[in-house]
Protein backbone atom coordinates (compact mmCIF):
# COMPACT_ATOMS: atom_id res chain seq x y z
CA UNK A 1 0.00 0.00 0.00
CA UNK A 2 2.58 2.14 0.40
CA UNK A 3 4.31 3.42 -3.09
CA UNK A 4 6.71 1.85 -5.18
CA UNK A 5 6.25 0.71 -8.13
CA UNK A 6 7.42 -2.81 -7.86
CA UNK A 7 3.65 -4.36 -8.27
CA UNK A 8 3.22 -2.24 -11.49
CA UNK A 9 6.39 -3.37 -12.51
CA UNK A 10 5.35 -6.87 -11.62
CA UNK A 11 3.00 -6.82 -15.21
CA UNK A 12 5.23 -5.09 -17.53
CA UNK A 13 5.33 -8.53 -19.24
CA UNK A 14 1.58 -9.18 -19.12
CA UNK A 15 1.14 -7.49 -22.37
CA UNK A 16 -0.68 -4.81 -21.15
CA UNK A 17 -0.88 -1.63 -22.00
CA UNK A 18 0.67 0.60 -18.72
CA UNK A 19 0.66 4.39 -18.07
CA UNK A 20 2.05 5.52 -14.83
CA UNK A 21 -0.09 9.14 -13.30
CA UNK A 22 2.08 12.35 -11.78
CA UNK A 23 -0.89 13.41 -9.95
CA UNK A 24 -4.75 12.64 -8.84
CA UNK A 25 -5.39 14.86 -11.99
CA UNK A 26 -3.55 12.25 -14.28
CA UNK A 27 -5.14 9.68 -12.66
CA UNK A 28 -8.76 10.16 -13.07
CA UNK A 29 -7.74 11.62 -16.79
CA UNK A 30 -5.63 8.57 -17.91
CA UNK A 31 -8.43 6.42 -16.21
CA UNK A 32 -10.85 7.74 -19.04
CA UNK A 33 -8.27 7.87 -21.71
CA UNK A 34 -7.77 4.03 -20.63
CA UNK A 35 -11.60 2.90 -21.73
CA UNK A 36 -10.68 4.48 -25.35
CA UNK A 37 -7.44 2.96 -25.58
CA UNK A 38 -8.35 -0.25 -24.42
CA UNK A 39 -11.54 -0.82 -26.12
CA UNK A 40 -10.26 0.48 -29.71
CA UNK A 41 -10.58 -2.40 -32.22
CA UNK A 42 -6.95 -2.34 -32.96
CA UNK A 43 -5.94 -3.04 -29.58
CA UNK A 44 -8.49 -4.96 -27.11
CA UNK A 45 -5.83 -4.85 -24.24
CA UNK A 46 -6.47 -4.31 -20.98
CA UNK A 47 -5.27 -1.03 -19.70
CA UNK A 48 -3.25 -0.20 -16.15
CA UNK A 49 -3.04 3.42 -14.90
CA UNK A 50 -0.54 3.21 -12.10
CA UNK A 51 -0.60 6.12 -9.27
CA UNK A 52 1.37 6.67 -5.86
CA UNK A 53 -0.03 4.93 -3.43
CA UNK A 54 -0.65 7.55 -0.08
CA UNK A 55 1.99 10.08 -2.37
CA UNK A 56 -1.58 10.22 -4.31
CA UNK A 57 -4.51 8.51 -3.28
CA UNK A 58 -4.29 9.61 0.72
CA UNK A 59 -3.41 13.66 -0.30
CA UNK A 60 -5.64 16.23 -1.49
CA UNK A 61 -5.72 18.51 -4.27
CA UNK A 62 -8.32 19.70 -6.73
CA UNK A 63 -9.23 17.65 -9.51
CA UNK A 64 -11.41 18.45 -12.53
CA UNK A 65 -14.16 15.92 -12.98
CA UNK A 66 -14.97 14.79 -16.69
CA UNK A 67 -18.85 15.02 -16.61
CA UNK A 68 -19.97 10.87 -17.50
CA UNK A 69 -21.62 12.06 -20.67
CA UNK A 70 -19.01 14.08 -22.24
CA UNK A 71 -16.89 10.99 -21.01
CA UNK A 72 -19.15 8.64 -22.93
CA UNK A 73 -18.55 10.95 -25.76
CA UNK A 74 -15.00 10.26 -25.34
CA UNK A 75 -14.81 6.99 -24.97
CA UNK A 76 -18.19 5.28 -26.33
CA UNK A 77 -19.19 1.93 -24.89
CA UNK A 78 -18.62 -0.55 -27.72
CA UNK A 79 -20.56 -4.01 -28.23
CA UNK A 80 -18.32 -7.09 -28.40
CA UNK A 81 -18.56 -10.27 -29.90
CA UNK A 82 -17.36 -11.74 -26.51
CA UNK A 83 -18.30 -9.99 -23.35
CA UNK A 84 -18.37 -11.26 -19.50
CA UNK A 85 -21.89 -11.07 -18.53
CA UNK A 86 -23.84 -12.41 -15.56
CA UNK A 87 -26.93 -12.45 -16.95
CA UNK A 88 -25.65 -15.42 -19.69
CA UNK A 89 -23.19 -17.33 -17.35
CA UNK A 90 -21.14 -19.61 -19.00
CA UNK A 91 -18.20 -21.78 -18.97
CA UNK A 92 -14.81 -20.55 -20.27
CA UNK A 93 -11.72 -22.80 -20.73
CA UNK A 94 -8.57 -21.22 -19.80
CA UNK A 95 -6.11 -24.02 -21.14
CA UNK A 96 -3.60 -22.28 -23.79
CA UNK A 97 -1.97 -25.83 -25.81
CA UNK A 98 1.37 -25.48 -27.18
CA UNK A 99 -0.50 -25.95 -30.55
CA UNK A 100 -1.95 -22.33 -30.56
CA UNK A 101 -0.15 -20.47 -27.41
CA UNK A 102 2.80 -19.72 -29.61
CA UNK A 103 0.26 -17.90 -31.86
CA UNK A 104 -1.28 -16.35 -29.02
CA UNK A 105 1.74 -14.71 -27.69
CA UNK A 106 2.71 -12.75 -31.09
CA UNK A 107 -0.96 -11.72 -31.59
CA UNK A 108 -0.42 -9.93 -28.26
CA UNK A 109 2.59 -8.57 -28.94
CA UNK A 110 1.32 -7.11 -32.49
CA UNK A 111 -1.67 -5.79 -30.66
CA UNK A 112 0.47 -3.92 -28.12
CA UNK A 113 2.61 -2.24 -30.98
CA UNK A 114 -0.56 -1.02 -32.73
CA UNK A 115 -1.48 0.40 -29.37
CA UNK A 116 1.32 3.21 -29.69
CA UNK A 117 -0.87 5.33 -32.30
CA UNK A 118 -3.96 4.42 -30.98
CA UNK A 119 -2.68 5.94 -27.65
CA UNK A 120 -1.12 9.30 -29.69
CA UNK A 121 -4.68 9.35 -31.10
CA UNK A 122 -6.45 9.24 -27.41
CA UNK A 123 -4.67 11.71 -25.92
CA UNK A 124 -5.01 14.33 -29.09
CA UNK A 125 -8.38 13.72 -28.63
CA UNK A 126 -8.73 14.11 -24.77
CA UNK A 127 -6.68 16.93 -25.28
CA UNK A 128 -9.20 18.50 -27.55
CA UNK A 129 -12.49 17.50 -25.67
CA UNK A 130 -11.29 18.56 -22.25
CA UNK A 131 -8.33 20.87 -22.71
CA UNK A 132 -5.36 19.04 -21.05
CA UNK A 133 -2.86 17.51 -23.23
CA UNK A 134 -1.03 14.30 -22.21
CA UNK A 135 2.14 12.79 -24.36
CA UNK A 136 3.71 9.43 -23.79
CA UNK A 137 6.56 11.47 -22.09
CA UNK A 138 7.17 14.93 -20.81
CA UNK A 139 10.71 16.63 -21.28
CA UNK A 140 11.16 19.72 -19.11
CA UNK A 141 14.38 21.29 -19.55
CA UNK A 142 16.45 19.19 -21.81
CA UNK A 143 17.21 21.07 -24.93
CA UNK A 144 20.53 22.19 -23.18
CA UNK A 145 20.74 19.62 -20.34
CA UNK A 146 24.21 18.36 -19.39
CA UNK A 147 22.43 15.86 -17.25
CA UNK A 148 18.98 15.00 -17.98
CA UNK A 149 16.60 12.93 -14.81
CA UNK A 150 14.03 10.77 -16.11
CA UNK A 151 11.88 9.37 -13.08
CA UNK A 152 8.10 8.32 -13.36
CA UNK A 153 4.95 8.85 -11.11
CA UNK A 154 4.47 11.29 -8.46
CA UNK A 155 8.46 11.56 -7.70
CA UNK A 156 8.20 13.42 -10.89
CA UNK A 157 6.79 16.34 -9.55
CA UNK A 158 9.37 17.23 -7.02
CA UNK A 159 12.15 16.27 -9.81
CA UNK A 160 10.94 18.80 -11.30
CA UNK A 161 10.40 21.09 -8.83
CA UNK A 162 14.37 20.51 -8.52
CA UNK A 163 15.19 20.90 -11.83
CA UNK A 164 13.51 24.49 -11.76
CA UNK A 165 15.16 25.64 -8.74
CA UNK A 166 18.32 24.37 -9.85
CA UNK A 167 18.18 26.24 -12.96
CA UNK A 168 17.63 29.47 -11.10
CA UNK A 169 21.31 28.65 -10.13
CA UNK A 170 22.42 28.19 -13.20
CA UNK A 171 22.71 24.48 -13.11
CA UNK A 172 21.83 22.53 -16.74
CA UNK A 173 19.74 19.71 -15.88
CA UNK A 174 16.75 18.43 -17.30
CA UNK A 175 13.59 16.03 -16.58
CA UNK A 176 12.03 13.38 -18.61
CA UNK A 177 8.57 12.01 -17.21
CA UNK A 178 7.62 8.71 -18.39
CA UNK A 179 3.70 8.78 -19.05
CA UNK A 180 3.82 5.59 -20.55
CA UNK A 181 5.96 2.25 -19.97
CA UNK A 182 4.40 0.10 -22.14
CA UNK A 183 4.60 0.26 -25.26
CA UNK A 184 7.79 1.87 -23.97
CA UNK A 185 8.03 5.31 -26.23
CA UNK A 186 11.66 4.89 -27.15
CA UNK A 187 11.44 7.44 -29.96
CA UNK A 188 9.67 9.95 -27.78
CA UNK A 189 12.10 9.67 -24.95
CA UNK A 190 15.29 9.43 -27.57
CA UNK A 191 14.49 13.19 -28.53
CA UNK A 192 14.84 14.59 -25.70
CA UNK A 193 18.12 12.38 -24.44
CA UNK A 194 19.88 12.70 -27.74
CA UNK A 195 21.43 15.39 -26.51
CA UNK A 196 22.31 14.99 -23.17
CA UNK A 197 25.92 14.47 -21.52
CA UNK A 198 24.80 12.47 -18.93
CA UNK A 199 21.58 10.38 -18.11
CA UNK A 200 20.20 9.85 -14.85
CA UNK A 201 17.32 7.43 -14.30
CA UNK A 202 15.49 7.75 -10.80
CA UNK A 203 13.65 3.92 -10.05
CA UNK A 204 11.57 3.28 -7.79
CA UNK A 205 11.86 -0.65 -7.79
CA UNK A 206 14.65 -3.16 -7.45
CA UNK A 207 15.31 -6.36 -9.43
CA UNK A 208 17.76 -7.75 -7.58
CA UNK A 209 20.46 -9.59 -9.50
CA UNK A 210 19.68 -8.24 -12.68
CA UNK A 211 21.94 -6.76 -14.90
CA UNK A 212 20.05 -3.35 -14.60
CA UNK A 213 18.56 -3.53 -11.42
CA UNK A 214 16.44 -1.06 -11.75
CA UNK A 215 13.15 -1.65 -14.53
CA UNK A 216 12.81 1.81 -15.97
CA UNK A 217 16.59 2.10 -16.56
CA UNK A 218 16.30 -0.61 -18.30
CA UNK A 219 14.90 0.37 -20.66
CA UNK A 220 16.11 3.88 -20.80
CA UNK A 221 19.62 2.27 -21.38
CA UNK A 222 18.56 -0.01 -24.03
CA UNK A 223 16.24 2.90 -25.67
CA UNK A 224 20.39 4.54 -26.02
CA UNK A 225 22.31 1.67 -26.77
CA UNK A 226 20.20 0.63 -29.86
CA UNK A 227 21.09 3.60 -31.20
CA UNK A 228 24.55 3.68 -30.83
CA UNK A 229 24.90 6.44 -27.68
CA UNK A 230 27.47 5.92 -25.72
CA UNK A 231 27.17 8.09 -22.62
CA UNK A 232 26.89 7.79 -18.99
CA UNK A 233 23.67 6.19 -17.79
CA UNK A 234 23.77 6.12 -13.97
CA UNK A 235 20.60 4.22 -12.15
CA UNK A 236 19.61 5.58 -8.75
CA UNK A 237 17.10 3.73 -6.72
CA UNK A 238 14.82 6.18 -4.51
CA UNK A 239 11.60 6.33 -2.53
CA UNK A 240 11.19 2.33 -1.87
CA UNK A 241 8.57 1.41 0.30
CA UNK A 242 6.81 4.64 0.28
CA UNK A 243 9.98 6.95 1.84
CA UNK A 244 9.91 10.31 0.96
CA UNK A 245 12.29 11.03 -1.86
CA UNK A 246 13.42 14.75 -1.24
CA UNK A 247 15.52 17.88 -3.02
CA UNK A 248 18.34 17.31 -1.60
CA UNK A 249 17.91 13.34 -2.75
CA UNK A 250 17.95 14.71 -6.68
CA UNK A 251 20.84 17.45 -5.92
CA UNK A 252 22.93 14.45 -4.99
CA UNK A 253 21.77 12.25 -7.34
CA UNK A 254 22.50 15.49 -10.06
CA UNK A 255 26.01 15.94 -8.32
CA UNK A 256 27.28 12.66 -8.96
CA UNK A 257 26.25 13.04 -12.49
CA UNK A 258 27.96 15.81 -13.29
CA UNK A 259 30.99 13.61 -12.10
CA UNK A 260 30.79 11.70 -15.08
CA UNK A 261 30.20 14.37 -17.76
CA UNK A 262 32.95 14.36 -20.90
CA UNK A 263 33.03 10.51 -20.20
CA UNK A 264 31.85 7.46 -21.45
CA UNK A 265 29.31 4.10 -20.49
CA UNK A 266 32.90 1.92 -19.81
CA UNK A 267 34.26 4.50 -17.61
CA UNK A 268 31.08 3.85 -14.75
CA UNK A 269 32.25 1.81 -12.62
CA UNK A 270 28.79 1.05 -10.93
CA UNK A 271 26.06 2.18 -12.80
CA UNK A 272 23.45 2.54 -9.78
CA UNK A 273 23.45 3.94 -6.18
CA UNK A 274 20.78 4.05 -3.22
CA UNK A 275 19.80 7.33 -2.57
CA UNK A 276 18.17 7.90 1.29
CA UNK A 277 19.21 4.46 2.67
CA UNK A 278 19.94 4.92 6.35
CA UNK A 279 23.66 3.87 5.81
Amino acid sequence: IWCDHSDFMAASDAGWVMLMALNAQEAHDLTVAAFRIAEDPEVELPVAVGYDGFWVSHTVEPVEVIDTDEGLKYAPKRRRQYVLDPGRPLTMGPLASPDWYFEFRVQLHDAVERSREVILRAFDEFGRSFGRNYRPVDGHYTDDAAVVLVSMGSVSGTALAYVEEARRSGAKVGLVNVRQFRPFPEEELYKHLEGAGVVAVVDRALNPGSAFIGPLYSDVALTLFKRGHDIPMLDFMVGLGGRAATRRDFDEITRRSLAYLGKRMRDVKQHYAFIGVRW
